[in-house]
């Protein structure tokens, strides 16, 4: 998972990357599937600190080539969107 400051405009975002397969039944909202063509910027693998001219690595490869599970993620952001729900009540 990396971060970069305006990725999506004036919007600071986070990416994660999960296999290709997860692209045909991935549905979570809020969130924005890149075609399996698209060019993504990554960071240095060694790059895990705050930059304001790049994206940097949150969670940093693990070498093995790993890519998070898309059943995992989807719980993540399950429970994320739960406790922003609760913080606005």
């Amino acid at each position: 998972m990396f971060y970069r400051l305006n990725e999506f405009g004036p919007e600071a975002g986070y990416t994660v990357l999960l296999p290709t397969s997860a692209s045909r039944v991935w549905r979570v909202r809020g969130t924005v599937v890149v075609p399996q063509v698209a060019l993504v910027l990554v960071p240095a693998p060694d790059r895990c600190e705050l930059a304001e001219d790049g994206p940097w690595w949150v969670v940093p490869p693990d070498g093995a080539g790993t890519l998070c599970t898309p059943a995992l993620l989807a719980s993540l952001l399950a429970r994320w969107t739960a406790l922003e729900g609760d913080s606005r009540a």
